[in-house]
């Protein structure tokens, strides 16, 4: 872990700094100024310049990249005051800072690092997903998560391996990727856990199926990594359901 934080250390370069700078403070602004569809649309422009300077690689991180403006836009819809509206926009920075360099290949663990920045979009995208059933559960909110979840693991196993797997083969590991995440999703939405368990719950889950995809598709599974993982899935699960209030 130590070696992973000097790589990314190392590639916070001045303009990847810049970068993440006028991003969180635009999203800031935002906030002071209102949220409204002008203000959405002038901050969405502003990402699309600053993810498009210098111009390369953009499809590497495309799709996290337009998760993270909506996922931050979004959020930002719920937040009431201004420390809260500050930390949001701190975070998003530190987040659209991972994403521009993966993108300009900044890190030297930079598969890595994209694993990471795909989790966090991936733990935001489920924070919004659970926060709209909290008034209505439909049939749109579980076909959109189902094909983010797609397109973020089909964009995330195309860059982790490059050329060394075939199409077919990202392509199927990514729609059991969304498969899990959606079956998950479904009955988290039906069991009466609360909004936090819910989303860890899915989030666990992923991170699981994805270390032994991820193990797989390498040719490095082994049944002493199985067992290891459907352990920590079985420990995490024991404490979110042992720490959550039951209510039906």
């Amino acid at each position: 872990m130590a070696t992973k934080l000097k790589s990314l250390l190392r590639g916070l370069r001045l303009p990847l700094l810049l970068n993440a700078a006028l991003f969180a403070g635009g999203l800031f602004i935002v906030y002071l100024v209102g949220l409204d569809w002008l203000a959405a649309a002038l901050f969405l422009l502003l990402a699309i310049y600053l993810y498009s300077h210098p111009k390369g690689n953009l499809a590497t991180t495309s799709i996290i990249g337009i998760a993270a403006v909506v996922i931050n836009l979004a959020l930002m819809s719920y937040v009431t005051s201004p420390l809260a509206a500050l930390s949001l926009a701190a975070m998003g920075g530190v987040l659209w800072c991972l994403i521009i360099g993966i993108k300009n290949v900044e890190f030297l663990e930079r598969r890595e690092w994209h694993l990471f920045a795909t989790d966090t979009v991936i733990y935001g995208v489920l924070v919004l997903f659970f926060l709209a059933n909290q008034t209505v559960f439909s049939v749109i909110n579980i076909l959109a998560l189902a094909g983010f979840a797609y397109l973020v693991h089909r964009e995330l196993l195309k860059d982790y391996f490059a050329e060394s797997v075939k199409k077919p083969d990202l392509a199927l590991a990514s729609g059991i990727l969304s498969l899990i995440a959606v079956k998950i999703a479904w009955v988290a939405s039906l069991l009466p856990l609360g909004f936090i368990s819910d989303v860890n719950a899915v989030m666990i889950t992923l991170l699981c199926a994805q270390n032994l995809i991820i193990r797989k598709l390498e040719n490095r599974l082994t049944a002493r990594f199985t067992l290891l993982q459907i352990s920590f899935f079985g420990l995490a699960m024991l404490l979110i359901a042992g720490t959550t209030s039951w209510s039906l």
